[in-house]
């Protein structure tokens, strides 16, 4: 995830667009044996100045791709959030 994912995120007009700052979070290795969280490898993050640009972005094009490109990396959940407020999906 860590190079592909980052350079086809950051390679979409709306990330340039409307995200502020996009960060990965990588599991290096479990403490314990956990089914549910072996199935996580990482986490993407991704701050905006506005709701108005989170909303922009979520219904881009761009966006539909990188969720395209995710399929097989389903989020458990996803948290929105700007300045002005979150929202949960």
């Amino acid at each position: 995830m860590l190079h592909g994912h980052a350079d086809f995120v950051l390679a979409q007009g709306a990330t340039e667009k409307f995200v502020r700052r996009y960060t990965q979070m990588h599991i290096i290795g479990l403490t314990q044996k956990d089914p549910e969280r072996s199935k996580i490898d990482a986490v993407s993050i991704f701050a905006f100045p506005s709701m108005n640009d989170v909303e922009a972005w979520l219904v881009s094009e761009d966006h539909a791709a990188i969720q395209r490109s995710e399929d097989h990396h389903r989020p458990l959940v996803m948290t929105v959030r700007s300045g002005r407020g979150s929202i949960k999906r």
